[in-house]
């Protein structure tokens, strides 16, 4: 199951993207209000994960405090999915929890990538820079932004640890995502999980 005509397809394991309106966000909760927080044990580890997320980035980005942050979790079994909504809404797929095998590390790496697209502003990049095509976007469109993705990763591992996580997860989740799908991207996407990868040790070497 995909969100399809509400969410692209460039994600950061097998669906990770910035969705434009907040009215995409409500027709998604309103069509799929019965798969939707079914394992309420999932439900509250991801939120917990994410207003720890949400409150280490309050420093740099104090307008969100104002933001009602939501994370809800979508039956998909089958799918690797998060989607990333304006304003702090973000929705991920019950395959994420059961593929990924994630620690709350890994997790907050995951989350705090989808948080990150919302604190960079990448739905307004997005709308600038296609216009009424970014309102049903396709992977191709996003492939030309890999540097968004990137953004989000870099941005992600900051806040990791800021909110206490290991920001080494990034590395483990990244590749995880590497051997499923080899070091081909999902379709679309043109930075490699090896460029990803490289890109996280960098990071961690710097710091």
């Amino acid at each position: 199951m995909k969100f399809a005509a509400l969410a692209a397809v460039v994600l950061l394991l097998a669906a990770c993207a910035p969705v434009d309106t907040d009215a995409a966000y409500a027709e998604a909760l309103k069509k799929f209000a019965n798969q939707i927080d079914q394992n309420s044990r999932d439900v509250a580890r991801a939120n917990r994960i994410m207003r720890k997320l949400a409150s280490a980035a309050a420093e740099d980005y104090p307008e969100t405090m104002k933001w009602n942050w939501e994370l809800h979790v979508f039956r998909a079994p089958a799918d690797v999915a998060a989607y990333t909504f304006p304003h702090g809404k973000i929705i991920l797929s019950s395959g994420l929890f059961f593929w990924g095998k994630f620690n709350d590390d890994e997790m907050a790496f995951v989350i705090g990538h989808e948080v990150s697209h919302s604190l960079l502003g990448h739905h307004q990049i997005i709308l600038e820079t296609y216009g009424n095509r970014a309102m049903y976007p396709t992977a191709h469109v996003y492939a030309e932004n890999t540097k968004l993705e990137l953004q989000a990763d870099r941005l992600a591992m900051v806040l990791s640890i800021r909110a206490s996580y290991d920001a080494r997860a990034a590395i483990s989740v990244l590749q995880k995502a590497k051997d499923i799908w080899s070091d081909k991207p999902p379709a679309g996407l043109t930075a490699t999980w090896d460029e990803r990868i490289q890109q996280a040790r960098g990071l961690l070497a710097a710091n």
